[in-house]
């Protein structure tokens, strides 16, 4: 029994339970939005949510410009405790407006000791920019010399490996013309983002250093829990801010591609009563107990002899993509005319309709019920007497 699934792109359940005690949701979900349209408030959470401004912040154009100046003269903190979980996502939508040495895209901590920070330039008002992280962390560079004027996109992902550390990217995209201008990768040992960063601050142009305000525009900052891929980001830059809520779902179908869990036969996933498990990839042919597997983005059918059943719980396939491999469409064009894919029994449902099915050959198609998903070959016979 555990508490989560591990956050690697492959589980396997082989033999045995499997058996989860929580809620949980291995996607990427928005957890904070600030537009900047007129104020300070979480689109989200729905309030400002501890969010301040100095003197000297405005609002037009659904932007919120700082005018820089020394050091706790013109910023924005948008509060405390803004990081859910080890693994999140960072973005930023940002102008600057005058480039001077020092002065931070961003805040997110306690003080120079305890913090994640981004330097707009690094050395010189011309300098490269870097992530500061601190402690035991240290200052990467790779995101690209950042000019004035110029809007830019820049993201960073945090999350944990199997080694007890953290995976850290950034990418940084020209918002105008949609180019990657630079990307950094780092890897952090024993290293936890919510065991070593004090939540008590995240500040837009403040610095935890002696540095000056920065002289920028802001015209969206967003937080994800979970670490979006390099697809989902490259899809956001492209986006925008102005993000619908159409653009954000398909952000977050282009985040998990790769992550996969494996019933295989004779194993079971118990998911505790009345919780969900939102997993992007599913194969195999065991049983699922309890809550609702909820299939994110593609239920892969290697095998017909891979036949996921649904015991007692509830399979969730509600614009899931059916995937079949070449392997199983041979197996099924020596079936009959029905192969059923899916049962539930035992009180269990299935609910929802795939949004497609990739590779099945003309005339077979996939019916839905509550009881069984099925693959049927379709058509029609002419009688001559």
């Amino acid at each position: 029994t555990v508490g989560s699934l591990p956050q690697v792109d492959a589980v396997s359940v082989a033999k045995g339970t499997l058996a989860l005690s929580a809620s949980y949701d291995n996607t990427a979900m928005l957890a904070h939005r600030w537009s900047f349209t007129s104020d300070l408030t979480d689109s989200v959470t729905g309030t400002a949510g501890g969010a301040t401004a100095s003197a000297g912040v405005t609002y037009s154009d659904g932007k919120a410009s700082l005018t820089g100046g020394n050091k706790g003269t013109c910023y924005i903190n948008l509060g405390a405790n803004k990081l859910p979980s080890d693994s999140v996502t960072l973005e930023f939508w940002t102008t600057i407006t005058t480039r001077k040495v020092w002065t931070k895209m961003f805040c997110l901590g306690k003080d120079s000791g305890s913090c994640l920070a981004f330097t707009f330039n690094r050395s010189s008002d011309s300098g490269v920019s870097g992530l500061d992280v601190a402690p035991n962390g240290g200052t990467y560079t790779g995101t690209g010399t950042l000019d004035a004027n110029t809007p830019y996109y820049l993201a960073f992902t945090l999350k944990p490996n199997a080694s007890g550390g953290t995976e850290i990217k950034g990418y940084c995209y020209n918002a105008t013309t949609g180019a990657l201008v630079g990307s950094l990768t780092q890897t952090l040992a024993n290293w936890s983002l919510i065991d070593k960063i004090i939540q008590q601050s995240f500040c837009l142009g403040y610095s935890f250093w002696n540095d000056p305000d920065a002289y920028a525009d802001y015209d969206e900052v967003r937080v994800w829990s979970g670490a979006l891929s390099a697809d989902a980001i490259a899809l956001s830059a492209q986006k925008g801010p102005d993000a619908t809520a159409a653009d954000i779902a398909e952000i977050v179908a282009a985040s998990p591609a790769g992550r996969t869990l494996t019933l295989e036969s004779g194993a079971t996933l118990s998911i505790g009563a009345g919780n969900t498990l939102v997993q992007p990839v599913v194969s195999g042919g065991g049983t699922v107990s309890g809550g609702t597997l909820k299939v994110a983005n593609e239920l892969l059918v290697t095998d017909l002899d891979d036949c996921l059943i649904v015991d007692g719980g509830a399979l969730d396939i509600d614009g899931a993509k059916v995937v079949f491999s070449a392997t199983a469409l041979q197996a099924l064009a020596a079936t009959g005319r029905t192969y059923t894919l899916v049962s539930a029994v035992n009180g269990g449902t299935i609910t929802g309709s795939p949004l497609q099915a990739t590779g099945l050959p003309p005339g077979w198609k996939i019916f839905i019920s509550s009881n069984d998903v099925t693959i049927k070959k379709v058509g029609f016979s002419i009688i001559l007497r």
